[in-house]
């Protein structure tokens, strides 16, 4: 009989693996440089590569906060860099 601890183990490492936990880390990694450097430093950041779908989720992120964002770089290493106002 399995514990608790190994089915939810089991059930959250499948989480991960759909790729939705990779969605909200993308937009986590974004706000939290929007947040923690590019307003209150004034610096440019640069996330790492990530999809072109989750890098037009980060796009619209940082438009919410009324900033620049540009894609660059080759697929599949394309990425965003986060301007400050």
């Amino acid at each position: 009989m399995e514990s608790a601890d190994t089915t939810a183990e089991r059930e959250l490492s499948h989480f991960g693996s759909t790729g939705r936990n990779s969605q909200i880390d993308a937009l986590e990694e974004a706000r939290l440089a929007v947040e923690q450097i590019v307003i209150p430093k004034g610096q440019p950041v640069e996330l790492l590569p990530r999809s072109a779908k989750v890098r037009e989720m980060q796009h619209e992120l940082v438009e919410r906060y009324h900033l620049k964002s540009h894609s660059f770089g080759e697929e599949p290493f394309r990425r965003l860099r986060i301007f400050p106002a």
